[in-house]
């Protein structure tokens, strides 16, 4: 369903500009609450109940210590009480450990003793990470900055125009520690919204050991197309380090433009 637009936006009075980082923590906030509220993090961080007192959830009764311990954050949690201190690197922590934690309620019963409220019995992980994916990235397209919750969940840059479908994509060769494991482990390296130089020239670089490993397998371009692939590969300070490639160039720009050649040469090279 496309979300309404309301009187205002409609006649052109009123845009929708991108909001700043306080404003985007304060839409998660009231996200996170609603999703609560539908019973979203029962299973995981546990609730109260009039006639068990505390139930606890799968992250255990000290749900504190566990987000240090997966992250190595401190004074996040709750959530209510801190968000307005998170910085970005907190808040985006924060949506990809809520991610590991977040499930759909499947079986629901209203608890009417003192009013206690609704309770479920069984949960649904995919479809819950499913709906919070949707709904945060919701909240992100509306950011000043460009990121976007994976479906592995995990904060990404988002994706040039026309190129998100090749991160979307599920990569399933049968080959998993050759292709399928480095493809994700590319992507993740390269788009993490963290992700340095370095990180990014890793990235491009284990993109092009999968295609040279297609290459010793003889699935490769027609020649011309194999050979300037390969010049491309070659020629700049990718792998082999040497005075003749090329290593003085904006590495933020061409590290892009290699990333997402190498991994729709990859594509194309599976479908062969």
């Amino acid at each position: 369903m496309v979300d309404k637009k309301y009187y205002g936006e409609r006649i052109g009075v009123i845009k929708t500009d991108k909001c700043d980082f306080e404003m985007l923590k304060k839409l998660f906030l009231n996200l996170y609450i609603k999703l609560d509220n539908e019973l979203y993090f029962h299973e995981g961080m546990g609730y109260y109940c009039t006639d068990e007192g505390n139930v606890i959830g799968t992250i255990g009764k000290d749900i504190a210590a566990e987000i240090y311990l997966k992250t190595g954050l401190e004074e996040v949690w709750p959530i209510k009480g801190y968000i307005y201190d998170y910085d970005e690197v907190e808040f985006f922590t924060i949506i990809e450990f809520l991610y590991e934690y977040v499930s759909a309620p499947i079986d629901k019963y209203y608890h009417e003793w003192n009013n206690c409220g609704w309770h479920a019995t069984s949960f649904d992980k995919e479809k819950g990470q499913k709906k919070f994916r949707e709904e945060v990235n919701k909240l992100l397209d509306r950011y000043e900055e460009d990121y976007c919750l994976s479906d592995s969940g995990e904060i990404y840059t988002e994706s040039p125009n026309g190129l998100s479908s090749l991160i979307e994509k599920k990569i399933d060769t049968g080959d998993i520690k050759n292709v399928d494991d480095r493809v994700k482990y590319a992507i993740s390296k390269f788009l993490r919204y963290d992700s340095n130089i370095n990180e990014k020239k890793d990235a491009v670089r284990t993109l092009a050991d999968i295609l040279e490993y297609y290459k010793k397998q003889g699935i490769r371009f027609e020649n011309k197309d194999d050979s300037d692939l390969f010049n491309i590969i070659n020629g700049f300070d990718i792998r082999h380090h040497n005075k003749l490639q090329q290593s003085n160039y904006d590495k933020e720009l061409w590290y892009e433009w290699m990333f997402y050649t190498f991994l729709a040469s990859i594509n194309v090279l599976i479908k062969k």
